[in-house]
């Protein structure tokens, strides 16, 4: 059970007790509850996540863990170079409306780095033409992600539907897909030379709508580090923060 759940039978329980003792019906009751919920919310896994952060060119924030240190667009500079590309996006895929790119590192068991990365993607509905439904466009851009992904990784999942909190305490039904095999990860050793390694790893894909747009959350994570980045923990509650300005 999540921190969440617990969180929230609390405050249930407590909640009945106090409204026990008030006299206080179902619906003050209800609004008591959702006030509560939205309250542990904000106050347990958010505090994890930065603050908004505004997707350029789009009316959407989202939030992402603090534990990201350095975030990259196409043409970022760091230490006076050119960041390489594979550290920008997945090197097997493009991402249609990538706006930036997350690295944080945690460190191995002989001193040297190794990274994990966070993606956030969004494109406007109707740059698909041939259909004019909302969904069936939500669709059409899933399937496009999940080919494109398939070329490297033919076994990845299937869509399947996620339920991700909110911060204000409500769940969004969010999409996820995800592949893993060997993969192309940039690794720092223990003197500070960084070199492009092959290793196993995972990318996993959270995909919304919001605001008309397709929003898209990617996770690529080497599968040796997958549970210090929290991956199961921390991915949700990004897709959950996701709003319009």
């Amino acid at each position: 059970m999540s921190m969440y759940s617990k969180n929230a039978r609390l405050a249930a329980a407590v909640l009945a007790l106090t409204c026990v003792a008030q006299g206080c019906g179902t619906r003050e009751y209800e609004r008591r509850l959702k006030g509560a919920v939205s309250t542990i919310s904000k106050g347990s896994g958010f505090q994890q996540l930065y603050g908004p952060t505004a997707l350029e060119g789009t009316p959407i924030t989202v939030r992402v863990p603090k534990t990201f240190q350095k975030s990259f667009t196409a043409g970022s500079v760091v230490d006076g170079a050119q960041v390489d590309p594979r550290r920008v996006k997945p090197p097997f895929m493009e991402i249609s409306g990538l706006k930036i790119t997350y690295e944080a590192t945690v460190q191995d068991a002989v001193g040297g780095k190794m990274p994990y990365y966070c993606y956030l993607a969004a494109v406007p509905l109707d740059v698909v033409r041939e259909v004019q439904s909302p969904d069936e466009r939500y669709q059409r851009l899933q399937k496009r992600v999940s080919n494109a992904l398939r070329e490297k990784f033919p076994q990845a999942s299937d869509w399947t539907d996620v339920r991700c909190h909110t911060p204000g305490g409500d769940v969004r039904i969010c999409r996820k897909l995800s592949a893993s095999g060997e993969q192309v990860f940039f690794y720092v050793d223990k003197a500070g030379a960084g070199s492009f390694r092959n290793m196993p790893g995972t990318l996993e894909f959270y995909a919304c709508t919001e605001a008309g747009h397709f929003v898209l959350v990617g996770w690529r994570v080497p599968d040796v580090i997958r549970q210090h980045a929290k991956l199961n923990e921390l991915a949700p509650l990004v897709a959950g923060s996701i709003s319009k300005k």
